[in-house]
């Protein structure tokens, strides 16, 4: 989707793309298994 190595720059890419500059540089971290149990036992609809 977005090409670091292009001379076009990531910003102008993600606008071309339609979505947000601030999605460029969000990166996902695993959550934990005991977060996830936490959710399943208090809100059993949201886990």
């Amino acid at each position: 989707m977005i090409d670091r190595q292009l001379s076009l720059p990531q910003a102008k890419q993600a606008k071309a793309l339609g979505i947000s500059r601030g999605t460029l540089y969000y990166t996902s971290r695993p959550v934990p298994a005991a977060y996830l149990a936490f959710q399943r036992r208090e809100c059993p609809t949201e886990g």
